[in-house]
């Protein structure tokens, strides 16, 4: 069974700014889910996964999610990342590029 690693419900104070939601160096496999529901008309969403590949060396985009635009169709509203193997460190952010900030539920969990 998953641990979870970091959960909340997350608002940007700002649109336009990456926010890191958890940053993590425990070694694991790592899975990001965000829930869409509370996007509306004009609403642009970004989700990234940093990863850093030697210790000491600088991080850099593994995986991005989006930009994921507008209110969500009910059988689109959670995203879900690949699992992420993860031996040094680990960054997953949240950038809303449009329209009013919302609430936005995220959850990462910490595979077996």
């Amino acid at each position: 069974m998953p641990t979870i690693a970091g959960s909340g419900t997350f608002t940007p104070a700002a649109i336009g700014t990456e926010y890191h939601l958890l940053d993590a160096t425990a070694a694991g496999d790592y899975v990001l889910k965000v829930d869409k529901a509370n996007m509306l008309g004009g609403d642009i969403l970004e989700l990234r996964i940093y990863d850093t590949v030697l210790g000491g060396g600088a991080a850099g985009v593994l995986y991005k999610y989006g930009p994921y635009s507008g209110a969500p169709l009910t059988d689109d509203r959670i995203v879900i990342s690949v699992p992420v193997p993860i031996d040094v460190a680990v960054s997953f952010t949240l950038k809303q590029t449009g329209g009013t900030a919302r609430a936005y539920p995220w959850k990462v969990l910490l595979l077996p």
